[in-house]
């Protein structure tokens, strides 16, 4: 469509991709995925929020409204062609054809296999954990029983903060729920006014009896991820995975932009003055680009601060201003506003090119929740393993074992079609639903695992090495 062309970095003929981010309770929830989603499209302007709407940004204020409009634009048509049964992801707009049909529609290159026959090439790689990452006895004999003995501990400590008091009310749903379904070990959870001690109790004999069934829920992985944040934190635990898990992941890790950052103490803050600018909504302060650098800081450019609060009444306590090095503010997207024990440090986010370019888009498919993921990635035997990650999913894209969670994942990686996507798991139900959605699959065998099938039909690997 001409009206693409208004889109920074685009022309007539390009492919326009818009990430889509799952909302949150809070808007300051939505800091990672957004930064995730940055990273996983370098190249875009804006990022969307499922039921909630859209993030802009541009150069310049009438840059980001320019933008707005284009897009505003696009998504209209976009919605009224698909109502008349359009296909308005290519230019000639004819008939939709589900996956399957004699005609698709678009097409991209791929590889040849040694029928000389043309296979889709792999765009992204989703891994599951347990079994397929990481030993499932790591999960079972460590994991499990950290955060079962340690949930009355975690309540009482961190009852009455806004954090846990999410978690409480998200299990008071789960338990209602399954005493209405007659769930085996379920048991009512008195009313707030019973006191604290009554509560927890209740909360620490339901959680004990989903732990032991093994649920897949997010009320129980919700809580769990907050119990593991405060053991890996304390060195208390250490994530675990397969010895050629960090090879795989570093062989795999997507080519091109990669996300940097650096953290810069408020003292090196001077005085403010207004300068052009692009906005970070996610963040606490709005961060304002300038491209010019002001007298007295030679070869330094100028970015403004303002705190969001104080957008509708613009003070000079809402503002300060931080000098960086032109080369470093010419990439500069993104500024979060971190608190330590020398106080604000300002942490930019800016664009750089990786030297060494591999193939693949990386992710975590787990019914652990995204915390957890990220925390087991993060504290590994093996170091700090989520620069090789792109992102992260967990329950709240649908059961593992259904196969809309699999068509959810594909439409928020931004493929093409769902052949792109290789998903590795352990699990046949879990193969058989990812297959069911269109994408490739592979078992994982691993030591503790469980048996398969036979003639289960799916190829099987013993190591990331032989993918």
């Amino acid at each position: 469509m001409e009206m693409i062309k208004g889109i920074q970095g685009h022309g007539y003929y390009d492919e326009l991709v818009v990430p889509i981010i799952e909302n949150t309770a809070h808007e300051r929830e939505l800091t990672d995925a957004l930064a995730e989603a940055i990273e996983a499209y370098p190249k875009t302007t804006a990022v969307l929020v499922r039921n909630h709407g859209i993030y802009i940004w541009g150069d310049s204020w009438i840059h980001a409204k320019t933008q707005a409009e284009c897009y505003h634009y696009l998504f209209d048509a976009a919605i009224k062609l698909y109502q008349l049964g359009l296909d308005w992801s290519t230019p000639d707009h004819g008939p939709i054809k589900k996956y399957g049909g004699k005609t698709n529609m678009s097409v991209k290159a791929g590889t040849v296999n040694s029928n000389h026959e043309t296979e889709p090439s792999r765009r992204c790689i989703v891994l599951d954990i347990e079994g397929t990452t990481t030993p499932i006895s790591f999960v079972t004999d460590v994991l499990f029983p950290f955060a079962r003995n340690n949930v009355s501990r975690h309540l009482a400590a961190m009852y009455e903060t806004d954090e846990t008091q999410d978690d409480i009310k998200l299990l008071r749903t789960q338990v209602q729920s399954d005493l209405e379904q007659g769930i085996v070990g379920a048991v009512p959870i008195p009313p707030d006014d019973a006191g604290k001690e009554e509560v927890i109790a209740a909360l620490v004999a339901n959680v004990e009896a989903m732990i032991k069934a093994d649920r897949k829920i997010t009320a129980l992985k919700q809580l769990q991820g907050h119990i593991w944040r405060t053991g890996f934190q304390n060195n208390e635990l250490e994530g675990v995975v397969f010895e050629d898990v960090p090879e795989a992941l570093q062989k795999w890790h997507a080519s091109g932009i990669k996300v940097t950052l650096a953290s810069y103490e408020s003292t090196r803050m001077l005085h403010a003055r207004r300068v052009c600018c692009v906005a970070s909504t996610v963040c606490e302060y709005f961060l304002l680009a300038g491209k010019t650098a002001i007298k007295g800081t030679k070869g330094c450019v100028p970015f403004m601060l303002y705190k969001h609060t104080c957008l509708t009444t613009v003070t000079e306590s809402c503002m300060t201003t931080v000098y960086l090095p032109k080369k470093v503010a010419a990439k500069v997207f993104e500024v979060r506003l971190l608190r330590s024990s020398k106080g604000l440090l300002f942490a930019f986010c800016w664009q750089c090119k990786l030297t060494d370019c591999s193939l693949k888009q990386v992710y975590i498919y787990s019914s652990g929740s995204r915390l957890a993921q990220r925390l087991l990635f993060g504290y590994t035997n093996y170091g700090d393993l989520r620069k090789y990650l792109c992102g992260f999913f967990d329950t709240t894209v649908g059961n593992k074992r259904e196969t809309k969670s699999y068509v959810e994942i594909t439409e928020s990686v931004g493929v093409d079609k769902p052949s792109e996507i290789l998903f590795v798991t352990d699990v046949y139900q879990e193969a058989v639903a990812a297959k069911a959605a269109g994408l490739e699959v592979i078992i994982s065998i691993r030591p503790g695992n469980g048996p398969l099938p036979d003639n289960h039909g799916f190829k099987t690997i013993t190591s990331f090495s032989d993918i």
